[in-house]
């Protein structure tokens, strides 16, 4: 995923329908959200403005043309108190709306990639915090969990706890095939 994002944006904008489809992709990822207990309270009354800064916002970040010129992530999100758990959540249902619109799993995963660099911003921590979750006393995430052996035992682990988990059961339950590529998908994304 990440090797085709590098190949261009532009591509991701295109795929997902052009503005159109964007907007599309943000009215349903507006309607699981506010059913979402983990989030709904964040939206209140402002679902039609957020879900226009969303639009925007994603446009841009996908490829499409550049047309925001307002406050940072940062600032526009500040007075919520959003943290990690609801960044997940978020993130999380514009996973499923993607997947409701039919995208295939290549392109979801493309655009995850594409949007997860906006945690930073949005929670407001800077990028060198964000990095040292990944070195810590000059050893990588990987090295300090024990080599690949004990990643892939992790893995397998958080995959078997997530299928008994009926808030994410449905992204988890797959075939035996599509189940060895989330787990690979799991481990990269960690590494």
């Amino acid at each position: 995923a990440r090797k085709n994002v590098e190949k261009g944006k532009d591509q991701l904008f295109k795929r997902l329908g052009n503005s159109e489809g964007i907007t599309s992709l943000v009215d349903m990822w507006f309607n699981i959200a506010k059913s979402d207990q983990r989030i709904k309270e964040l939206i209140g009354d402002s679902l039609e403005k957020m879900k226009a800064g969303a639009t925007i916002f994603l446009v841009e970040l996908l490829g499409g043309p550049k047309a925001y010129k307002g406050r940072s992530l940062g600032e526009i999100h500040r007075h919520l108190d959003i943290n990690d758990y609801h960044f997940d959540a978020l993130i999380a249902d514009f996973s499923r709306a993607l997947l409701g619109a039919g995208h295939p799993d290549n392109l979801i995963d493309e655009v995850m990639v594409t949007i997860e660099p906006a945690r930073a911003e949005v929670l407001e921590k800077s990028r060198a915090a964000m990095d040292s979750v990944l070195m810590r006393d000059g050893k990588s995430l990987l090295e300090r969990f024990g080599g690949d052996m004990d990643l892939e035992t992790a893995v397998e682990g958080m995959y078997d706890k997530a299928v008994e988990d009926h808030r994410v059961r449905f992204h988890f339950e797959k075939a035996k095939a599509k189940q060895r590529q989330v787990r690979r998908k799991m481990y990269q994304y960690i590494c």
